[in-house]
Parts: C-alpha cells; structure tokens; sequence
C-alpha cells in the first residue's frame, strides 16, 4: 500500500485491532482487523488498517498519518 520512492523504513509494527490511544479503555481486538504501523528514516509515520474475510482475502486502506499518542 506504500508508494514508491518513500524514504527508507526503518521499522514496522503489527497490532491486533484499531487506533487505541496509549491507556485507553478500548475494544478488545477483533481477530480479524488490525493496523500495521510504518516509521521511515524521516518524515512521520503512517499506518494502514488491514482486514481479512472469511475467504481469506485481506485488504488494506490507503496509508494514513499516525496519530500522535497513540
């Protein structure tokens, strides 16, 4: 989902579920949803959320600024 000629990543992080800010009460994660989060060597990071069916076909939004805090 990333466009080409982004600066280098230089780390990725897989979470079960949505946004949740950090210390939140929030929904418990569905099996099915997640959000892969992507910091590059400068510029700020972004995330996409990912979801899968019951065929196993898995989709991803456009990337999006990650929210501070989170």
């Amino acid at each position: 989902m990333l466009a080409g000629g982004h600066p280098p990543i230089v780390a990725e992080e897989f979470r079960w579920g949505g946004l949740c800010p950090s210390g939140a009460p929030c929904v418990p994660p569905m099996s099915d949803a997640a959000i892969v989060i992507v910091d590059f060597s400068s510029g700020a990071p972004v995330y996409v959320q990912v979801t899968s069916n019951s065929a196993g076909v898995v989709t991803a939004t456009a990337p999006a600024p990650y929210p501070s805090g989170y």
